[in-house]
């Protein structure tokens, strides 16, 4: 099987970067870079041997209690999003009051003279 028959229509063909196993079937999930923050796509497959060749192969058909295999990993796949999604909006907030930080530096740091004293304390040189 080729990496592109492992991941059509997911992650541009690279490799998932999260999979939740439950014996034959798994979910397979991808962070993608998105305008508005990070995207998580996910995939169901199952896998089964050929008995006629002994090749293994992949499907999206489920039967039986392999749905709810499924809606295990998914829920599992869904509950790992949630924690990248919070820590992401979590790095954003922090670089936000770093970045104010740094403003008000530079806004207090305009009005000193080299000697770090504030403009207005200096001695009037005529």
């Amino acid at each position: 099987m080729t990496d592109q028959q492992n991941n059509d229509g997911n992650g541009g063909g690279k490799k998932p970067d999260y999979i939740f196993p439950d014996g034959a079937v798994s979910v397979s999930m991808w962070e993608e870079e998105g305008k508005y923050g990070n995207r998580y796509p996910s995939k169901v497959e199952k896998s089964y041997k050929n008995q006629e060749t002994g090749e293994w192969h992949k499907t999206q058909y489920l039967t039986g209690t392999e749905k709810l295999q499924a809606a295990r990993m998914l829920e599992q796949a869904y509950q790992k999003e949630n924690e990248l999604k919070r820590e992401q909006s979590l790095s954003r907030s922090q670089n936000r009051e770093v970045n104010q930080a740094r403003e008000a530096y530079r806004e207090q740091s305009q009005g000193m003279d080299r000697g770090g004293k504030p403009e207005h304390d200096r001695p009037q040189t005529r």
